[in-house]
């Protein structure tokens, strides 16, 4: 029923509240816009959600746009907006977590007692050796080296990503034995 229409027909039918008519506009783009915010992105999930995110909006400012015929530009254009509003915001909170990491460490280790330091960390310790082998090599690699996940992949002749599922596999399986203030102090040792 859609497939012939024009993207300005659309628009309008859309308009009318019909969501067949977005779903037509999706499945016209999805692919395209979808490889202009992986691009930009270089994320799967987050040019996904870059791209759902416009198809959301444009559902639910449907009765506002008026954009005669120019559908694939908007599309495009908003997706594009959305991924560098994404950078930004990736990038903002990387800054804000290393500026907070850093002051919190600095305070914990102020005024913290050298000896509950040496108790957390022997605790730690008693958890990590509870982990399988390679787990294990990866998170000293990772905390007591403070090696890169390349660097760690290199070492052990394995793959990055086997190196990533294993750090965040130890860090969830430290996370529910240590409980949280143990667990910071691990993820300050580790970053």
């Amino acid at each position: 029923m859609f497939r012939k229409a024009s993207d300005e027909a659309l628009i309008k039918t859309m308009a009318a509240d019909d969501g067949g008519a977005l779903g037509e506009l999706f499945r016209r783009y999805w692919k395209q816009l979808y490889q202009s915010a992986y691009h930009l992105l270089a994320d799967d999930d987050e040019a996904q959600d870059a791209v759902q995110e416009v198809f959301i909006n444009l559902w639910q400012r449907r009765h506002e746009i008026n954009l005669h015929g120019a559908a694939k530009s908007y599309l495009f254009t908003a997706v594009r907006y959305r991924a560098l509003n994404r950078i930004r915001e990736i990038a903002a909170d990387a800054s804000l977590k290393e500026r907070l990491s850093g002051y919190l460490e600095h305070s914990f280790l102020e005024t913290v007692d050298p000896l509950l330091i040496k108790e957390l960390t022997a605790e730690i310790d008693r958890h990590i050796i509870t982990l399988p082998d390679r787990m294990q090599q990866v998170l000293r690699l990772s905390y007591q080296e403070q090696l890169t996940a390349p660097e760690i992949a290199a070492r052990l002749g394995i793959s990055e990503d086997t190196v990533k599922n294993h750090l965040a596999a130890a860090r969830k399986r430290m996370r529910s034995r240590l409980g949280q203030l143990t667990y910071l102090w691990l993820l300050l040792m580790i970053s």
